[in-house]
C-alpha cells in the first residue's frame, strides 16, 4: 500500500512562459509537487508497474565513458536506458478517485560515450497519456523530444522544465548548437492531467539509433493533492449502486444527510449502518471509494454483470476509516463481497473491525499487501490472493482458508506471509513464498496442514516463543484434527539479544500439538542434529522429530534448536592444565 507521503521529487519555483501554446517553466526557488500516488524509479520499491515491448533495459550502469559523467541514473540504483533500439514502456492504469491537481513528472537525460557524439533527429522520446491502456494507441503525443543534433546533456541542467497538458501534442527539439550540452538541455517534464480524468495510463516510447548514445529515463511519478472525503450512508434496503447523477440514494453526512448521487471522483467513505440485503454494482460501472464500513449484519455487495461491474478501493482522499479499508465493525457480524474488487498497483486491502469479511468473488487485481488488522477475512476462492505481494495477519486477527481447500503461497510469484494472527485451513509455502513469522518475534498459529517449500524466516532473540523482542518465532499447529507438517525449502535464522541463552536450552520453532506427522527436512539442513550457528556463547543444533510436550529432542513431531554452551577460553586453558597435570601424575604412577 502507498502511504500518503511527500513527493521525494522536488522542483524549483516556476515562472511560466507561454510560447505557441506550450507552457515552459523556468526554475527558481524550490517547491513540491504534492503527494505521490505512484512512482517508478526502476527500483525494487516501485509502485507503478509497467510492461515493455522491447528488451529489459533496466540498468544501474553509469558508464565508464559517460558524457556528461554519471548521468544515466538520477536517483536510486537504476534507470531505463535505451541505445540503438526502440523501447516502449506502457504503465498500468491508475484510478484517480480521491485526488486532484494530478500530474505526471519524469526526467530524461541524453548521454554519449564520447564528447560531441549524441542523439540525432530520428532519436526521440515520446509520451502518451490516456484514461486507460486500451486508449493509448489512439492518443496524441503529449510531449515529443527529438535529439535533432548531437543532443547530450545532464539531468540537472537547470535551464528549462517543460510542462504540457494531457491530450495536447508538444514537439520539442534539442537546443541549438552541437556537441556537449550541460547548461540548457531539456531534462524535466511535467504532464498536467485534466480534472475530468477518472483514471490514467502512460506510455513512453524511446527511440535510439546508435549504440554509443543513450536515452536515460528516471523518476517517473504520478502526484497530486488528496481531496476531502465525505462520509456517505446508504439509504437502506436492497438497491443498485451507480454513479448516475439522478440516482440519489446516498445520504451525505457532511452536508446534513442530504440525498445525493455517489461521487466517484471525491474518494468518499461508504457507510452501511443498516442491513442493505443486497446492494448491486451496476453493469459497466466501476464505483470507487476510499473505504467501506459495515456496522450491520448480513450486508452483501454483488455485481450486476460479472465482467463489467467493479468495486475499486483508492488511497486518495482523507479521513474516514482509512485508505483502501473495509471495516466490519462488530464481532459476530458478517459482510459479503461478491463483486470483483480492483485496486491500483501497490494498493491492497486493509481489513479492520472485529467482524468477518467474506470474499465470494473470485477476481481481484491486487498487487499490494493484504493487511488483516482485526477480525476475520474469509475467502471462498484461493486465486483471490494470487496477485498480492504480501499478506499480513496481525495479532488477534484470522485468515480463514477453509472454503478454498487451502492456499499455496508463492505458487506463481513472490509472496510473503507475516504476522502473529491465526491461519485457519491448510497452508503450503511454495518455492516463491516466504513465511516471515511473527512480530519481531512472534507466534503464527495454523489450524490445518502446513507445508514449507519456500523460505521460513525465524528470528531468535530470547528463550520464550513470541514475547516480542525477548522471544523467538514459532509456527504452532493448534490442537484438534491430525495435521501434518511437510518440510523442504530453506530455514533462515536471525539472532539478536545477549545473555539469554543457556546450556541445554531448547527452542521449538515448529510445534505441532496435533497427532499429525512430520516429514521432510529443510534443504539447507538435510540431516538431523546439524549445527546451525553459534550465538550467545552457545553452539546451536537443529533436531527433527523433537517432542515439545516432553521437552525431548526425539519421539515427537516438532522441530527444535538446542544449545550447547561453548567453554570460555580461560576455562579451556584451566582444563588443559588440569588434563596435563593428570597425565603427568598418571605416568609417574606407572
Amino acid at each position: 500500500m502507498w502511504p500518503l507521503r511527500s513527493c521525494p521529487i522536488e522542483f524549483r519555483h516556476v515562472l511560466f512562459l507561454s510560447i505557441g501554446g506550450l507552457t515552459l517553466a523556468l526554475w527558481a526557488a524550490r517547491r513540491s509537487e504534492g503527494a505521490v500516488i505512484a512512482s517508478c524509479g526502476f527500483e525494487s520499491t516501485d509502485t507503478w508497474s509497467f510492461y515493455d515491448s522491447g528488451s529489459n533495459d533496466t540498468s544501474s550502469e553509469t558508464g565508464v565513458y559517460d558524457v556528461p559523467s554519471g548521468q544515466r541514473v538520477l536517483s536510486g540504483t537504476g534507470s531505463w536506458q535505451v541505445a540503438n533500439t526502440t523501447s516502449v514502456l506502457t504503465f498500468s492504469d491508475l484510478g484517480l478517485s480521491g485526488w486532484t491537481n494530478v500530474s505526471i513528472t519524469y526526467r530524461v537525460s541524453s548521454t554519449g560515450t564520447t564528447t560531441g557524439v549524441g542523439h540525432g533527429a530520428t532519436d526521440q522520446v515520446v509520451s502518451y497519456v490516456a484514461e486507460t491502456t486500451a486508449d493509448l494507441d489512439g492518443a496524441a503525443p503529449a510531449i515529443t523530444l527529438t535529439g535533432n543534433g548531437n543532443a547530450v546533456w545532464a539531468y540537472d541542467s537547470g535551464a528549462k522544465q517543460v510542462t504540457a497538458t494531457a491530450g495536447g501534442a508538444s514537439l520539442l527539439r534539442k537546443p541549438g548548437g552541437t556537441g556537449l550540452r550541460t547548461t540548457d538541455g531539456y531534462s524535466s517534464f511535467k504532464i498536467v492531467l485534466p480534472s475530468t480524468m477518472s483514471s490514467v495510463a502512460l506510455k513512453i516510447a524511446m527511440i535510439g539509433s546508435s549504440g554509443g548514445t543513450f536515452w536515460n529515463l528516471d523518476e517517473v511519478a504520478l502526484s497530486g493533492d488528496a481531496t476531502e472525503s465525505h462520509d456517505c450512508r446508504w439509504s437502506g434496503g436492497a438497491g443498485l449502486w451507480t454513479t448516475t447523477p439522478a440516482t440519489t440514494n446516498w445520504l451525505d453526512q457532511t452536508n446534513g444527510n442530504l440525498a445525493s448521487a455517489w461521487n466517484n471522483m471525491r474518494g468518499d467513505n461508504a457507510l452501511f449502518l443498516a442491513s442493505c440485503s443486497t446492494l448491486t454494482v451496476a453493469k459497466e460501472t466501476t464505483v470507487a471509494a476510499r473505504s467501506l464500513t459495515f456496522s450491520a449484519d448480513g450486508c452483501r455487495l454483488t455485481a450486476a454483470d460479472a465482467t463489467s461491474s467493479r468495486l475499486a478501493l483508492t488511497n486518495g482522499g482523507s479521513g474516514g476509516a482509512g485508505a483502501n479499508t473495509i471495516e466490519v465493525t462488530y464481532a459476530g457480524q458478517t459482510a459479503y463481497l461478491d463483486v470483483a474488487l480492483v485496486a491500483n498497483p501497490g494498493i491492497g486491502l486493509v481489513k479492520t473491525g472485529a467482524g468477518t469479511l467474506q470474499i465470494d468473488a473470485a477476481e481481484s487485481t491486487f498487487f499490494g499487501e493484504i493487511d488483516i488488522q482485526q477480525g476475520t477475512l474469509r475467502l471462498n476462492a484461493a486465486d483471490w490472493l494470487s496477485g498480492c505481494s504480501s499478506i499480513c495477519v496481525n495479532a488477534g486477527a484470522t485468515l480463514d482458508l477453509t472454503a478454498t481447500g487451502g492456499y499455496h503461497l508463492g505458487a506463481t510469484a513472490r509472496q510473503t506471509l507475516d504476522g502473529t494472527g491465526t491461519i485457519v485451513g491448510d497452508l503450503w509455502v511454495d518455492a516463491l513464498g516466504e513465511h516471515n513469522i511473527g512480530n519481531s518475534p512472534g507466534v503464527q498459529c495454523v489450524e490445518g496442514e502446513y507445508g514449507m517449500a519456500g523460505i521460513l524466516l525465524v528470528e531468535v532473540a530470547g528463550g520464550r516463543p513470541g514475547d516480542g523482542q525477548s522471544g523467538y518465532d514459532q509456527i504452532h499447529l493448534l490442537e484438534g484434527d491430525a495435521h501434518d507438517v511437510v518440510l523442504s525449502g530453506e530455514l533462515s535464522l536471525t539472532w539478536s539479544g545477549d545473555g539469554w541463552a543457556s546450556d541445554g536450552q531448547r527452542l521449538w520453532i515448529v510445534r505441532n500439538d496435533t497427532t499429525g506427522e512430520l516429514s521432510g527436512m529443510f534443504g539447507n539442513y538435510a540431516q538431523n542434529g546439524l549445527w546451525v550457528g553459534r550465538y550467545d556463547d552457545c553452539d546451536w543444533y537443529l533436531y527433527y522429530g523433537a517432542d515439545a510436550s516432553q521437552n525431548e529432542l526425539f519421539g515427537g513431531n516438532d522441530v527444535a534448536i538446542s544449545a550447547i554452551a561453548v567453554p570460555e577460553p580461560r576455562g579451556l586453558a584451566l582444563w588443559a592444565i588440569f588434563a596435563a597435570a593428570f597425565l603427568v601424575a598418571a605416568r609417574r604412577r606407572t
